[in-house]
């Protein structure tokens, strides 16, 4: 190799040393310094109406649904009224069945008076109740209506159909009647004032379901909604306990709903004879 060469090669060898001496080290990717690629929402809100909230039709998936079907909590819509306030729509209806049954009670009960009402209404009594005569006509032919809800904090609401005799407009803290001993007439004074039927519903801004389930299954609701929903308040679990009490005594049919229309409603089965189920 001639002297011109080397010298030519030697001053290229210089000018890459120099090149990557000012490019400086190559950084290697890290957690910290990687840009987060975007992160997918966990579900996707369907959208409500012009002046319906998000709440009032929900999402399209909603997180932990499937632990909510092993809960036996079954969703339900809280709409808003015109005048800015939210409820649920309610079915109140007979139900077919082959024995003597919770409206047979009723009808021996009450068939003197008109004091018998279907009540929904926040467990801890503190709240108003929402309250509504029944005839023995409309539960066999189906009554439908709304009813006013809060949408604070989550709070058990009882479904229930009692005796009012008293007028206290309410049938929180009644005494659950044994239907049987209803149906053959005992203790009729104070079958009057008594509860034929019991369910509950959990509503507030966190969650919108009725259960559908029986009085057993509420332990294993109480540990859902500790684990899953995130609900610490005592007083919640106060009532359920009630709850599952009440609902070993009377065993009623538990809700479920349907759809009518844009409307879901939620279905109250009173359990009436009917001798043509039994074939």
């Amino acid at each position: 190799m001639s002297a011109k060469s080397k010298i030519f090669l030697l001053v290229i060898l210089v000018i890459i040393a120099l090149l990557v001496l000012l490019r400086g080290p190559k950084k290697i990717p890290t957690a910290q310094n990687t840009p987060k690629a975007p992160q997918a929402d966990s579900h996707t809100e369907t959208q409500a109406p012009p002046g319906v909230p998000s709440f009032a039709r929900g999402p399209a998936t909603v997180p932990g649904s499937t632990a909510r079907d092993k809960a036996n909590l079954t969703p339900v819509d809280v709409v808003m009224e015109p005048n800015g306030s939210t409820a649920v729509s309610v079915k109140v209806a007979a139900k077919g069945v082959c024995y003597p049954a919770d409206l047979d009670a009723m009808e021996v009960v009450f068939k003197d008076s008109n004091s018998l009402i279907f009540s929904m209404e926040p467990m801890d009594g503190k709240s108003k109740a929402f309250t509504k005569s029944l005839s023995f006509d409309e539960i066999r032919k189906g009554t439908a209506f709304r009813v006013p809800v809060s949408m604070d904090k989550v709070a058990v609401y009882g479904l229930f159909i009692c005796g009012d005799k008293s007028g206290k407009k309410s049938c929180v803290g009644k005494k659950a009647m044994d239907i049987n001993m209803a149906a053959a007439g005992k203790n009729k004074d104070e079958a009057q004032n008594g509860l034929f039927y019991y369910q509950f519903a959990l509503i507030g801004s966190q969650l919108q379901s009725v259960y559908s389930g029986v009085s057993k299954g509420v332990k294993s609701l109480i540990e859902h909604l500790k684990t899953v929903e995130g609900i610490k308040d005592p007083d919640v679990f106060a009532q359920l306990d009630k709850a599952s009490q009440l609902m070993h005594v009377i065993q009623s049919i538990p809700p479920y709903t349907s759809k009518s229309g844009d409307t879901l409603w939620i279905e109250i089965p009173v359990a009436a004879l009917d001798k043509s189920t039994c074939y």
